[in-house]
């Protein structure tokens, strides 16, 4: 019985190990958990564009916009914003790319619709800093520098050859 006492302090080191091993295997899953949460998640990307087309004598202009979920993981959109030069961020209103319950975007999946705009709104979209996609969480997706760029100097373009042909 003298020995007693020796064996609950080895039962008590070892219990306090695997208690030790325990913790620090969740806390390094918790921490790869929050890491693939962050990189697995819905990303969209935006690219405007805009068409011309004729019939007749009268000109019709489409703006055009696709988006593509570019993340691992499913992700709803619920709105496009632009931001002008001067103004604050305009969301686009219904008439416009709104979707009334969101488009849910799978991994990879794309979506592409287009509206037809008037000359008038050409111009005020020659103006345009920025372009948004706005998710259910209310994330704001940044349209890329490089097609921003693209999209806008199309929008001149195109404006440039109507005072050209006037």
């Amino acid at each position: 019985m003298g020995n007693s006492g020796g064996g609950t302090a080895v039962i008590a080191l070892i219990a306090l190990v695997i208690a030790g091993y325990a913790a620090i295997i969740s806390t390094g899953t918790l921490i790869w958990n929050i890491i693939l949460g962050r990189r697995d998640k819905g990303k969209f990307r935006i690219i405007l564009s805009v068409n011309k087309s004729s019939i007749g004598k009268r000109n019709i202009y489409s703006l055009v916009l696709n988006i593509s979920n570019i993340g691992r993981r499913p992700a709803l959109l619920t709105h496009i914003s632009i931001k002008y030069k001067r103004y604050k961020l305009r969301r686009v209103e219904p008439g416009g790319f709104a979707f009334e319950n969101g488009k849910r975007l799978e991994e990879s999946e794309s979506y592409t619709c287009a509206n037809e705009i008037t000359y008038e709104s050409l111009n005020v979209l020659s103006r345009a800093k920025s372009v948004y996609a706005i998710d259910a969480n209310g994330k704001k997706w940044k349209m890329e520098y490089i097609d921003f760029e693209n999209f806008v100097s199309g929008v001149k373009t195109i404006l440039e050859a109507e005072k050209n042909d006037s």
